[in-house]
């Protein structure tokens, strides 16, 4: 069963979303130490998002519609101000034609990385979802399997980083990895952008 719950989290984390989108923005603009750095911030969120859950602290909460709605203007909002952000860096860039100049810098990809995924609400109902309906399966197994999640989406996300800052040290290649960059602000603009429409119908709604 936990061999199982694994495969499926794998799956799951490898789907698109914010965070893998995060993993490969921050390798391809500044290379594997900030790709690194991202997949830490992002783990973290993860550890916290399944201990929470896993001891039943905030699934009361996260099943209130005004809570699921308070996360989405958080997170949008947060996704939307990242996506923008990424925008003006990448014009100052072609502006300066110049690299980065935040190429060493590892605590911001972290810190970015970790908020992405703490204010991602499709991740808490996730981790709610697989714990409650799993729990009776696990035993005891369920007290190790949030770092038996975070190894797993920690390989997995450490080797796409890996495989992005290679990619981008192939210099006839970096013309892309701009263009990967510019998807990735767009696609978080564009996720931010369904998570504030979706708070504006509970509003309407409500």
């Amino acid at each position: 069963m936990v061999g199982i719950i694994l495969i499926g989290h794998l799956v799951a984390c490898l789907s698109p979303g914010p965070d893998i989108g995060f993993v490969i923005h921050s390798s391809a603009k500044n290379g594997l130490r900030a790709g690194l750095a991202a997949v830490g911030g992002i783990l973290l969120g993860v550890l916290v998002q399944s201990i929470v859950v896993t001891f039943g602290l905030l699934s009361p909460l996260l099943s209130q519609p005004k809570a699921q709605a308070g996360f989405q203007l958080l997170g949008g909002t947060y996704l939307i101000t990242l996506g923008t952000l990424i925008v003006i860096s990448l014009l100052k860039t072609q502006q300066k034609a110049e690299a980065p100049s935040g190429r060493n810098n590892s605590k911001t990809p972290f810190l970015a990385g970790f908020l992405i995924n703490i204010t991602n609400l499709k991740a808490w109902l996730y981790f709610v979802s697989l714990f409650s309906t799993q729990a009776s399966t696990l035993g005891n197994i369920k007290m190790i399997l949030p770092l038996l999640i975070v190894l797993v989406q920690g390989l997995a996300f450490s080797g796409i980083a890996l495989a992005i800052a290679r990619f981008q040290n192939n210099s006839p290649h970096f013309g892309k990895l701009s263009v990967l960059n510019w998807a990735c602000a767009v696609f978080f603009i564009f996720l931010g952008l369904k998570l504030w429409i979706d708070f504006g119908n509970f509003l309407m709604a409500s």
